[in-house]
């Protein structure tokens, strides 16, 4: 199995490179791959007694055979005491290069004043090289010659500079500031010892860094020489929180992503499902009950219970009662609660507005969250007194998202339904630190009685219930079904392609000002065209009018605001930042350590790291 892995990987390494450039033929051609000219011969040559040596892939140019004998080093590598060796050194050593137009758009800090970032990514660049497990002295003293930052600075800078029409990295060394958090991160956790103190501080500047970037966005670190990327600030975020050692560069293995559906929609349509349909003998219809903060999760459900209604197939009451600010917009209006007297005993109010950090001490809405759970039996006893009478014994199934919190609403009913619990945010979420113990036991004892199941919307979390509280929970892929049926692909706009409304605005700018240099030189034949720009409808634009363009590029967060999926299921190619592909296993596109309660370290609750394993 293990084998079989690195294999795929491998593949996956093969099929997804781009195409060579003159640069790429220069030696040590081998060095990405094997490490060595020897490791690469005995890998992939073979001798024969007319040419002599014959390299695997391509006799003739040396310089590309190693790409395709990489790609298949588990089937073309013979075993031998070198073999474990080179499957270790499976990861690029060579120098990295920006993309075309990157020093255009600022990404990689030339402009006057910008000089002591310079100085201080080449010191990096040779810490990475040379796999330094320590600061080194000259980059420590590139670090200490540049003048102090405020991080809260440059994020204004970055957001007001966008406000008002300025390129934001002609003003501020993006790139350059993380990078010197970074350093300060690993000088602290390696030279400053074990202590608590020590962690908490590399961990909270690792924490600013990953902020500066917007923490789950497309990484335009990957399109520059920077040699640190996203992946090395959040994998180095999660190994503090686990006790495990700060590392320069965490290796870091493509992943499969969650598997996608391989035809989409049904080939059935709708309409034939109804033309068949015969109409169920239940005495009452079968009653299901939606309420979450996050309605987008849920979406799905509600639509396909609906089609499933309408085809007289089953008998639904279909109950969506969501509680959200989301409710504002229009297109999640039928899922949203009518009744003025559940908002109140939700206090809607409390959370849908957000109050400021000085009120607070963190994002307003989970202050009001909180206190809504510190007092939720107050609030399941006022909803069995306003609902109880019409629900009580009535309502079959409940289906409650974020917070799952609220999956105690009926706690009070005599009769209370099953429950299907969505973990689409980690359930200690927005609980009170003092309840945070008994709410997870209450976790485990709700979600392990029969009648009641727990499911995630992603394998990380999945992941987690099981580290975090021994259990086994299913995860699930959202479909777009809506999407799915009301746009098409059909590329009438054959030489435009879409890009997503990013996290942030100056992320899809850069990939567009990129692209436009690309194509002034002849290298890239399309024009992008920004979402909000689409003339006569920008954002609010239907389905069908974005499945027009022959494409669409989307962000990393696009994963956990349901788009990657209605894109897909409206059959469009889309395209997305491969080294961000890892985000596409995790809810909200990030990686969270969340911890856990006492008993998370008991034996068999946390994993074991295997022997001879790299974390």
């Amino acid at each position: 199995a293990q084998a079989y892995v690195l294999s795929s990987a491998a593949l996956l390494v093969g099929a997804a490179e781009a195409p060579l450039s003159e640069g790429d033929l220069e030696p040590p051609f081998w060095g990405d791959c094997f490490g060595s000219e020897d490791r690469f011969r005995q890998c992939c040559c073979t001798h024969d007694e007319v040419l002599e040596r014959v390299c695997w892939g391509d006799d003739v140019n040396l310089p590309l055979s190693w790409r395709v004998c990489c790609a298949h080093i588990e089937s073309k590598c013979s075993p031998s005491p070198e073999r474990a060796e080179i499957f270790r050194s499976l990861r690029q050593r060579k120098r990295k290069r920006p993309v075309v137009g990157a020093e255009d758009v600022g990404l990689e800090c030339t402009l006057p004043g910008f000089e002591g970032y310079l100085q201080l990514k080449l010191r990096l660049i040779e810490a990475v090289e040379q796999e330094h497990e320590e600061p080194s002295e000259d980059l420590l003293a590139a670090h200490r010659a540049l003048p102090p930052g405020d991080h809260e600075k440059v994020s204004d800078t970055f957001v007001e500079s966008v406000a008002k029409g300025i390129w934001p990295f002609d003003r501020v060394c993006l790139f350059g500031f993380v990078a010197e958090l970074y350093i300060e991160a690993w000088r602290q956790a390696v030279l400053g010892g074990s202590a608590a103190g020590t962690v908490s501080y590399s961990y909270a500047v690792l924490y600013v860094a990953d902020k500066l970037l917007r923490a789950n966005n497309h990484d335009l670190l990957v399109h520059s020489s920077w040699p640190i990327s996203s992946w090395d600030i959040e994998a180095n975020m999660v190994a503090l929180q686990a006790g495990l050692p700060f590392k320069l560069k965490q290796p870091q293995v493509d992943v499969l992503p969650m598997r996608l559906p391989s035809v989409w929609p049904s080939v059935l349509p709708v309409d034939v499902l109804q033309k068949s349909a015969s109409v169920g003998n239940q005495e009452r219809p079968l009653v299901i009950w939606l309420m979450s903060k996050h309605p987008s999760p849920l979406y799905d459900v509600y639509e396909i219970l609906q089609d499933l209604a309408q085809t007289g197939r089953f008998s639904l009451d279909i109950r969506s009662n969501m509680v959200s600010e989301y409710c504002e917009y229009p297109f999640l209006a039928e899922l949203c609660s009518k009744s003025e007297r559940l908002n109140e005993i939700m206090q809607l109010e409390t959370f849908k507005n957000f109050m400021s950090a000085s009120q607070c001490g963190e994002r307003g809405q989970w202050c009001g969250l909180k206190d809504l759970h510190r007092d939720f039996e107050e609030v399941t006893i006022e909803f069995e007194r306003s609902f109880g009478l019409e629900n009580d014994g009535i309502v079959d199934v409940y289906i409650c998202g974020h917070p799952l919190f609220w999956c105690r609403l009926f706690e009070q009913f005599r009769q209370p339904p099953g429950i299907i619990g969505v973990w689409d945010v980690s359930p200690s979420f927005a609980v009170p630190a003092e309840m945070q113990i008994a709410w997870t036991e209450h976790v485990k004892a709700l979600f392990t009685r029969k009648e009641n199941l727990l499911i995630s919307p992603c394998v990380s979390h999945t992941m987690q219930a099981h580290w975090l509280l021994g259990m086994r929970v299913p995860y699930f892929q959202l479909l777009g079904w809506k999407a799915a049926k009301e746009g098409r692909y059909s590329a009438l706009r054959s030489q435009e392609v879409l890009v997503s409304v990013f996290h942030t605005p100056w992320e899809a700018k850069a990939i567009m000002k990129i692209t436009d240099r690309a194509r002034a030189e002849g290298k890239f034949p399309f024009s992008l065209v920004n979402w909000e720009d689409i003339p006569g409808c920008g954002t609010s634009c239907g389905k069908q009018v974005l499945a027009n363009f022959r494409a669409v590029v989307l962000d990393a967060y696009d994963t956990a605001n349901l788009k990657l999926m209605e894109f897909y299921g409206m059959a469009m190619p889309s395209f997305y930042q491969r080294g961000e592909l890892w985000r596409t296993t995790m809810r909200w596109a990030r990686a969270q350590a969340v911890p856990g309660d006492e008993a998370t370290n008991d034996p068999g609750r946390r994993p074991e790291e295997e022997e001879d394993s790299e974390w």
